[in-house]
């Protein structure tokens, strides 16, 4: 159900002239973000007690498929999936803070492990996170 769901959103949302133009832009659309979150694939595997629908990781196959299908550059993978799974390992405020904000689409999150020619090399050398007196601070590079 959810499939077909996100297939009729996928359709609507992600035509080839929507595509280009928020690609143009620049910018992550946060209209079809919300669509996306609305429809619960943001929030797929996260924990109930988190906002989220609990599902196991076999349920983001189809989500994946239409995904593709309609060629959706958003960042579910990074945010929803790898993002949310790291956090899920941590203590109880950090996932209080973070899993409902991914599964409700109010926080964008990634995974910064790759730096510019450093392809496979997980030490980072350009990317550093500090202790500062609010949390931490990340200054560098990852990523392109």
């Amino acid at each position: 159900m959810l499939a077909d769901s996100l297939r009729r959103l996928v359709d609507q949302a992600w035509t080839y002239s929507q595509r280009r133009a928020r690609q143009a832009d620049g910018k992550l659309d946060p209209k079809a973000w919300g669509a996306l979150a609305e429809l619960g694939v943001l929030g797929l595997t996260i924990s109930q007690d988190f906002g989220g629908f609990g599902e196991v990781p076999a349920s983001l196959l189809p989500v994946h498929v239409e995904l593709g299908r309609g060629l959706v550059p958003e960042p579910v993978i990074p945010s929803a999936v790898m993002g949310a799974a790291l956090l899920d390992a941590c203590g109880d405020a950090v996932r209080g803070r973070w899993l409902p904000a991914i599964a409700s689409g109010e926080a964008i999150v990634s995974v910064a492990y790759q730096e510019p020619g450093r392809r496979y090399d997980t030490n980072p050398q350009g990317c550093r996170a500090a202790k500062t007196a609010e949390g931490w601070r990340l200054d560098g590079r990852a990523g392109r």
